[in-house]
């Protein structure tokens, strides 16, 4: 069992920046590249402390509001908190 923070990450990165997600999270990282889901997101994010989402991950504000209790922080580079509760 690990005490690091749990993060998602939807998307290949650089393999340095993968190494670094290893190192300092409970990383889990994309195994396909594949653009996800709304509702793969959500599934996905359960349990999860932390998303970081690629842009090509399109969610609404819908899905975000569906997202697991757990998720405490979402890196999105295209989220706008007034169309979500988040704010």
């Amino acid at each position: 069992m690990t005490d690091k923070a749990k993060i998602l990450v939807t998307r290949k990165l650089l393999t340095v920046n993968e190494d670094r997600l290893r190192a300092d999270y409970d990383a889990t990282l994309s195994e396909d590249d594949h653009v996800m889901s709304a509702d793969e997101v959500v599934d996905a994010a359960k349990g999860m402390d932390a998303l970081l989402i690629c842009v090509t991950e399109l969610l609404d504000a819908a899905a975000i509001n569906r997202l697991s209790d757990s998720v405490q922080a979402v890196s999105y580079t295209h989220l706008r908190a007034h169309e979500t509760s988040l704010h």
